[in-house]
Formats: C-alpha cells, structure tokens, sequence
C-alpha cells in the first residue's frame, strides 16, 4: 500500500537526522564505545582488520553495524505505524544486499536467496524491510548514485514487491516451496548464476585455504580464519563415534 511505502521513506529520512538510542550530543563517543565493545574478544590484528574495512564506506561500515541499528531501531515507535503483536515472524536479522547471494544446496543446485542468518530471530517484519531498504540506498549512493526520484522509486518497487509476496502466499504452503533459480529468474541474474554453479565450490575452497607442496590446507592468514586449539581438536575427536 502507499501509505506503507511512505512509511518505508519517512524511516529513511528518520535514519539520516535522528539518533533515537543516544542524545546528539556524545553520539560519536557511543557507537565508538558499541563497536569497541562488540569486539572485545576478537584478536587486535583481526579487529584492525575489520575496522580498516568497515570505514572504506559509509555501506561498509552499515553492514558490519547491525547492532547499531537494532540498538536505534528496535524499539521504534514507527513500527506501530504498520505492526503489532500480530506482526512478529522470524527474520533473517541483518537484512541487506550484502546478504542476498547466489547459493548451493544439498541437490547442488544454484539459487539465489537470503543468506548469512547469525543474528535471526523473532521481531517484526518492518526492521528486516527497513534494514534492506536502508542497503539498497547506501549501495546505490556507493555505486555513483541515482537521482532522488529513482532512488524513491526503488524503495516503492521494493515495498510492493514485499507486499505482493506475501499475498501470493496467504492460504497457501508456497513459501516453503519457491526457490529462485536459472530457470524462473530474470536473464542478467541468471546467467550470473548459471556461470557461478560450476565455481561455487571452488570460489569457497579459495576463500579459505591455499596449497603448499600439492596439498590444499587452511590459510590461517586470511581473515576470519584461525587455527582451532589442540584442546579442542581433542575434544572434538573424543566425541565421534567410532
């Protein structure tokens, strides 16, 4: 519905000049205190890592805040606008493009859906929508940026898209059955994805380990990848069977 989508912009708007969470004043000093505390456990090289990647652009440093706005943003007074008790579903919890990517299932089919679910859980809809419009924004802003109007419309295609969905699946067991792959998807994103099924478990091997003298291991020196304790490894063996 219209009304709905304007609610959609007017939490835009709200997100550029309000910080509900925090007064103006000492804001910077809180999110610096948010994201310091979020990473208190994470080793000093690894957390300079992120933090060099997080302040490469404004949707960098969006995506790897979700804390931020579920701190701001979770208990909006905008979410009775268009929700209530009724309204809370699982959600994917950090909803963004980032986290939209095409994927392998079990049967080694490529589809593209939702991805990267650490931070599900029960709330209502409107953050996840809000969360993903707030992305589309900042990544058409990063990636040289449309005009005003195309932007809004954006936003609107979004909204109705969301909403048609849902309808199409009111008395009915659909959404447990529709997946989005090369056969029912638009031909510039399933050709992408016809060309990544032949490269999505190679692209994963890549990204997490490297070969040395013919054999392929883990690359402890890339990012996000660490050595797991002997201790642990212990443990670990201990509890197979057999």
């Amino acid at each position: 519905s219209q009304p709905m989508r304007s609610c959609i912009l007017l939490f835009l708007l709200a997100l550029l000049s309000v910080t509900p969470s925090a007064h103006a004043e000492g804001r910077a000093d809180w999110v610096v205190s948010q994201i310091n505390q979020r990473h208190t456990g994470v080793p000093p090289q690894l957390r300079a890592e992120k933090y060099g990647m997080m302040s490469e652009s404004i949707f960098a440093f969006f995506r790897a805040t979700n804390h931020l706005f579920w701190s701001d943003y979770g208990s909006s007074p905008l979410l009775s606008t268009f929700g209530g008790p009724t309204t809370r579903v699982w959600l994917q919890g950090d909803a963004h493009c980032d986290n939209i990517s095409a994927l392998l299932t079990n049967q080694n089919a490529v589809v593209f859906d939702l991805d990267d679910f650490d931070d599900t859980l029960i709330a209502d809809y409107q953050l996840d929508l809000w969360r993903m419009a707030v992305s589309i924004v900042l990544a058409v802003q990063e990636n040289g940026g449309l005009p005003q109007k195309t932007q809004e419309q954006l936003i609107d295609a979004l909204a109705t898209s969301y909403l048609n969905t849902l309808k199409s699946y009111q008395d009915n067991a659909s959404e447990l059955i529709t997946t989005y792959s090369v056969a029912n998807t638009p031909s510039f994103l399933s050709d992408w994805m016809a060309q990544l099924s032949e490269q999505t478990h190679l692209r994963v091997l890549k990204k997490m380990t490297t070969v040395a003298s013919g054999k392929r291991m883990f690359d402890f020196d890339k990012p996000g990848v660490q050595s797991v304790a002997p201790s642990v490894v212990q443990a670990l063996q201990a509890a197979m069977p057999g």
